[in-house]
């Protein structure tokens, strides 16, 4: 059974349209090429194909001419930039509520997205990742949303608060001094996802902002617009972004019993429903680990044992043979065929994060 469309509410490709009609350039060009229909651009609730939008924000790198395109967005965001995601946030009592909420809400307004705020010791961090295999080039996305996270957080910290360290997905670009100016900390790519590290007292933070009249009501707007959205979404879909939220595997494997329980239902009722839907709860997991163990071998150059602890493999062997099935290779010799040089020598913001992400990938 084939992922259904993933879908974006269309404020933030409002905020990317602006931007290019701020810097001198006609977006038209570039709806023509992505397909995307001038009605769009009339309702900021209107959805529209996240595939799309992606695509919108890589073509428009390539067509300004600035490749950290993305980058720059995230510079000029404030929360008004999420519509009520953001205000909500804006008015939240301190940053660890401002930060639960976005992980909480982010599905309301774009789909097949997972992130979470998880703390480990002394240290916080807010992990954002799309779910969708498809969706393969996001780059400027990834950027954005980093970029614009670091300053919602400035909205409450003051303008000189700086995070730890900050993690992406994708390898490290040929320049990355607008990368530093922005965070103003120690960044790594090639990492297992995007991720902004803040030390756990940073939670603390009362916003000065603060209003909860107004917070009341945006956790109600909310909520009543992730209730509209859920209705909408089939079971398998929920089960797709639970499994996938469990990588990196926890000490415990993900089951049809716990992946139950997150949705509310008895095991039984869960693997009928699926089986309604024409797929199960091991095919879901199954095409899941092939889509992250895809993803990771072509995309990064992690250790394959990294890549096989992170799906849940304890032994590697049983990691390459999975790979023979999904693709027809061992890990290595995928990588080979695909061109992906693991050898090749990188930065030192592209080595492996000291501490932190070995943590987390529990």
């Amino acid at each position: 059974m084939g992922l259904a469309e993933p879908m974006v509410m269309s404020s933030f490709f409002h905020f990317v349209v602006d931007n290019l009609k701020e810097r001198k350039f006609d977006p038209k060009i570039l709806l023509e090429k992505c397909e995307v229909p001038l009605s769009c651009l009339e309702d900021p609730y209107r959805e529209m194909p996240l595939r799309k939008y992606i695509q919108f924000l890589e073509e428009a790198a390539v067509f300004s001419g600035d490749q950290n395109f993305g980058l720059g967005l995230g510079r000029r965001a404030t929360p008004f930039s999420l519509g009520p995601l953001g205000l909500l946030f804006a008015s939240s009592a301190n940053l660890s509520h401002a930060l639960q909420g976005l992980a909480t809400h982010v599905g309301v307004v774009q789909d097949r997205t997972n992130s979470a705020l998880r703390l480990d010791g002394e240290m916080a961090a807010f992990h954002y990742r799309i779910d969708d295999p498809r969706i393969r080039q996001r780059r400027q996305d990834a950027e954005f949303s980093l970029g614009m996270i670091c300053q919602l957080v400035r909205y409450v910290a003051g303008k000189n608060w700086a995070p730890e360290e900050v993690h992406f997905e994708h390898p490290a670009p040929a320049a990355t001094s607008d990368h530093a100016a922005l965070f103003r900390a120690p960044i790594y790519f090639d990492q297992p996802t995007n991720a902004v590290i803040l030390r756990r007292s940073d939670l603390g933070l009362r916003n000065p902002q603060v209003d909860e009249k107004m917070a009341l009501l945006f956790q109600h707007h909310v909520a009543v617009m992730r209730g509209q959205r859920s209705d909408r979404r089939n079971l398998s879909d929920q089960v797709r972004s639970i499994v996938r939220d469990h990588f990196p595997a926890a000490e415990r494997s993900m089951t049809a019993t716990r992946a139950a329980e997150a949705t509310g239902l008895s095991a039984r009722t869960l693997q009928r429903v699926l089986q309604r839907e024409q797929t199960g709860f091991r095919a879901i997991k199954d095409e899941e680990r092939k889509q992250i163990a895809h993803q990771y071998l072509l995309q990064t150059r992690m250790p394959v044992t990294e890549i096989a602890l992170m799906l849940g493999y304890s032994d590697p062997a049983c990691f390459t043979r999975a790979c023979r099935r999904w693709f027809g290779v061992n890990p290595r010799k995928l990588r080979q065929e695909s061109g992906v040089d693991v050898d090749r020598k990188v930065g030192a913001t592209a080595t492996a994060a000291p501490q932190f992400r070995q943590t987390t990938a529990k």
